[in-house]
């Protein structure tokens, strides 16, 4: 027998007595009809026969047996070498079948047994419509249910009918979802697709509607996605194409899905390009904690950092662990690892004197300790994903934790003042990266990051302006010298500068530190902006002259 071939044995429909010896067969059967010839590689014939009601104690097992062979029967035609082997007394044709066999065995007759070798299909060839991008294929979504990708948004109306996207270029890409009821779980998936060369099909990812949860899940049917895959080019031209204004300014036919959040269905994608430039895979399974292109989060998920985690790991009992790898399965109590951590020191402990004071007033070695400890081969570009990821994934989705986690993250590196000098380049992507967010938030979006704070637009404006003052000192003190990437960072943060202009935040230096006030009886009062006293070294900042001793310790100070 060869490597690849099968073999199936076979037994009586009718087992002789227990005290019955196993009965020996017809000596002019040849030992292949045992085997019932199934010696050819592949064959997957399926075996008939016939039953009848019989007394087994009334019958001889030899004629028993004889007839039981004649009753099986192959589905399909057996090869010539099996049939030379089978005598012809012992085969009689079935008007079920083309060839009858005759075998005995202790596993009942049809059952097919691999010896060994493995069958693998011919890959088939890819449909011609992949050509053009990946395919996103969702099943299930009901009418009056909310869907979105990147920057595009819609309602599933009355009598609407949406199965997918198709045509997604390359780059991250964010499918979300849920109910149209105000509180609902919004959930979405990030996938990203590659850059393939001319010629080589994309990529097909099948979703499928919870109608219990009312979200978008992944498909856990191996066959189910194979079907969906199978028919994607019967369905092809019923997906919305990602680009939806070029095909609409094509004539291509479009689905009826409803009513869009916005009536142009935003469709740009610069814009996405510049929301998502600095989100990588690598970044995405950190964060989620996920299989590649399974990266899954909800407007329920929490934010956690990676320090936390370190701390836990050093605390956590069994029974702990346990829970969370429960939490895990099912889905519940999810929690997305940042690298910065709300609350955290952003001086070391090594540091005293001068340093801390410098360490604490800027982020520049807090941030690069934890570029080198978290990220991804040390990878910066993973704080401005985590910055695109907050906001992308608060704003779509409604998560709190990330909007909150956003603002943190946008202070911590606008003060970063030495940064800033010393790697312009990266400051320079972090500024549009953050001014991107702003239009979009502007422009696109019927909500605001702001809204779920309302003093957050008063605390980074004060970040900005020290920021400015900072930054125009350090590049204005080199004069001439300076280089194309410090040049390119003024006019980034100018320009950031002027958009901002519009929505009142005033970012120049001279504004009003003290003066008087109107109060609500008519009455003026002096008074005194707290805002920027560590800048302007006032308040609980000013510098104060103290007496020393001869050991250079304060006079007047405890001592034990």
């Amino acid at each position: 027998m060869d490597s690849n071939s099968y073999k199936t044995t076979g037994t009586s429909r009718a087992d002789p007595p227990p005290d019955t010896a196993r009965t020996t067969p017809p000596s002019n059967i040849t030992n292949t009809g045992y085997d019932a010839g199934l010696r050819q590689p592949a064959i997957s014939n399926v075996l008939s026969y016939n039953e009848s009601g019989r007394n087994l104690q009334d019958v001889d097992p030899t004629t028993l047996v004889t007839q039981d062979m004649s009753n099986c029967s192959l589905g399909r035609s057996l090869s010539k070498a099996t049939d030379a082997s089978i005598s012809s007394a012992h085969t009689m044709k079935s008007t079920k079948s083309t060839q009858s066999v005759q075998a005995l065995g202790s596993y009942p007759l049809g059952s097919l047994r691999i010896h060994s070798g493995d069958v693998q299909e011919e890959p088939k060839p890819s449909p011609p419509c992949l050509q053009g991008g990946d395919v996103v294929i969702v099943t299930g979504v009901p009418e009056d249910s909310f869907f979105g990708y990147d920057t595009v948004s819609f309602d599933i109306g009355k009598d609407g009918h949406f199965e997918g996207i198709r045509e997604l270029p390359p780059g991250p890409h964010f499918i979300y979802g849920g109910s149209k009821s105000g509180i609902s779980i919004r959930n979405g998936f990030w996938i990203m697709s590659r850059q393939r060369p001319s010629g080589e099909p994309g990529n097909i990812f099948v979703k499928r509607w919870d109608k219990y949860t009312e979200t978008i899940e992944e498909e856990v049917s191996s066959a189910e996605i194979r079907i969906q895959k199978d028919n994607v080019p019967s369905v092809f031209n019923k997906l919305m194409p990602y680009n939806v204004r070029a095909a609409s300014a094509q004539g291509t036919s479009q689905p009826k899905i409803g009513s869009a959040t916005n009536p142009d269905l935003v469709d740009s994608h610069t814009t996405w390009q510049n929301l998502t430039f600095a989100i990588k895979g690598a970044m995405l399974s950190r964060i989620t904690g996920r299989e590649w292109n399974e990266w899954k989060v909800s407007s329920m998920d929490d934010c956690k950092s990676t320090t936390s985690i370190a701390n836990d790991r050093k605390t956590h009992t069994r029974m702990d662990l346990a829970s969370n790898r429960t939490n895990g399965i099912t889905g519940t109590d999810h929690a997305l690892t940042f690298v910065f951590s709300p609350g955290s020191r952003t001086f070391s402990n090594s540091a005293v004197g001068r340093a801390r004071s410098e360490q604490a007033m800027d982020t520049t070695s807090h941030i690069r300790t934890l570029v080198a400890e978290c990220c991804t081969f040390e990878d910066q570009d993973e704080v401005i994903g985590e910055l695109q990821l907050c906001y992308l994934t608060g704003m779509l989705l409604g998560n709190i934790s990330c909007m909150e986690q956003w603002a943190h993250v946008v202070k911590l590196l606008f003060k970063a003042f030495q940064l800033a000098a010393e790697e312009p380049l990266f400051f320079r992507k972090i500024i549009e990266a953050f001014h991107a967010q702003l239009i979009y938030d502007d422009e696109y979006l019927e909500g605001s990051i702001f809204d779920h704070n309302d003093n957050l637009q008063n605390e980074l404006t004060a970040v900005l302006t020290i920021f400015k003052s900072r930054l125009m000192e350090q590049l204005l003190g080199k004069g001439d010298a300076l280089s194309k990437q410090e040049i390119e960072l003024g006019e980034t943060f100018e320009r950031l500068e002027a958009w901002l202009w519009k929505w009142g935040w005033d970012l120049r230096g001279n504004y009003v530190r003290t003066g008087k006030i109107q109060l609500e009886d008519g009455e003026y009062v002096d008074a005194e902006m707290e805002d920027f006293e560590a800048e302007d070294e006032r308040g609980e900042y000013a510098p104060v002259i103290v007496e020393l001793e001869e050991d250079g310790r304060e006079k007047g100070m405890v001592r034990w």
